[in-house]
């Protein structure tokens, strides 16, 4: 080990065992058995000191979270693996980073390393959101639930540890801490109709099960920016006349798939969103969520369909797919009839 790491480590003791606000230069000094202006050759200040400690752990927690949250495993699994990841920073070899980090409330000052711990502190909650958010999508986890607040939730549950946690003293392993943690952290966010069964063998989600070259990659990114574009309108045709009980944005992307599949019958078009995961995915129908009945996605769609603003949002979203050319593929049949229908 370096001279440079050697301090580090020692100090992280020194911090964890007095504080790092009654920690002075010269107590560390003594925990690695140097003299005092040994320390300045390597490090300006304390602060220098726990900074070079916090930073470097707080960037690999990111990283790899991000490459949990990017992975294509479900929901359940990618919860577990930031759990893990997360706890396993307490293992004997750095859990007092951990508990520096943890137990000290002085890091505000405005030096150029403060901002940045700031920052990757930030970062890592705003990952852990999108962790939370992303399983509500995809219809694994409580749509009900705040996504932040369930994060902050489970990091509180997991930091606590830097509390209480000596992994050379703790009569429970971190490997237990980490299943109880994931058992009760999966329990909470699991949407209504989920089984323990369905937390552990989700490994793949359903953006993953999708070719990257698919068409219907790129007409769904098309038409999620018409919907975004569009939602000021279909707002106020919400407030005019009523919510749907089926989302419209759901709907809209549904009937859109009636017209590019030819799908002329309803009950078939909720057979085909039952089971093909494909279609699925593209409307957003994800987890143990069931297709709607047929008679009651009619009534829906006969609905919108009588709104100006609605028709005029199905044209601005066929025109700008012709346009595209993705429309071109031999894997789409145009039923024109049901365009014109429509309105279209």
């Amino acid at each position: 080990m370096s001279r440079e790491a050697d301090i580090l480590r020692k100090a992280a003791k020194v911090f964890e065992r007095r504080g790092v606000s009654r920690t002075t230069i010269e107590d560390i000094a003594k925990e690695v058995g140097i003299k005092r202006e040994a320390i300045y050759y390597y490090f300006k200040s304390r602060e220098e000191i726990l900074h070079s400690i916090l930073i470097p752990q707080a960037r690999s927690l990111n990283t790899e979270l991000e490459n949990i949250l990017n992975s294509g495993k479900g929901p359940f699994p990618k919860l577990h693996a930031a759990i893990k990841h997360h706890l396993s920073s307490f293992n004997p070899s750095a859990y007092l980073e951990m508990t520096v980090a943890l137990r000290e409330d002085h890091f505000f000052d405005d030096s150029p390393k403060a901002i940045e711990l700031r920052q990757l502190w930030s970062e890592n909650g705003h990952l852990w959101t999108a962790l939370i958010r992303q399983g509500q999508e995809e219809g694994d986890f409580n749509p009900e639930l705040n996504p932040k607040m369930v994060a902050f939730g489970i990091l509180g549950m997991c930091n606590w540890l830097a509390r209480w946690f000596d992994p050379l003293k703790g009569a429970v392993s971190l490997d237990e801490i980490i299943e109880i943690f994931s058992t009760l952290a999966s329990s909470g966010v699991a949407a209504h109709g989920t089984t323990i069964k369905d937390r552990v063998s989700h490994t793949v989600s359903p953006d993953a099960r999708v070719p990257k070259g698919h068409p219907l990659r790129a007409i769904r990114e098309m038409v999620t920016d018409i919907l975004v574009e569009s939602w000021d309108r279909i707002e106020a045709l919400n407030a005019m006349i009523g919510q749907s009980s089926i989302p419209r944005d759901m709907l809209l992307r549904a009937m859109l798939l009636q017209v590019l599949y030819s799908i002329r019958s309803d009950r078939q078009l909720m057979e085909q969103l039952e089971h093909n995961q494909l279609l699925r995915w593209f409307v957003g129908l994800h987890g143990k969520t069931h297709a709607w009945d047929a008679t009651v996605f009619a009534q829906n769609r006969e609905r919108l369909l009588a709104q100006e603003v609605i028709r005029a949002i199905l044209t601005t979203t066929l025109q700008r797919l012709i346009e595209s050319g993705l429309l071109a593929s031999e894997l789409f049949s145009i039923d024109d009839a049901l365009l014109q229908a429509w309105g279209g």
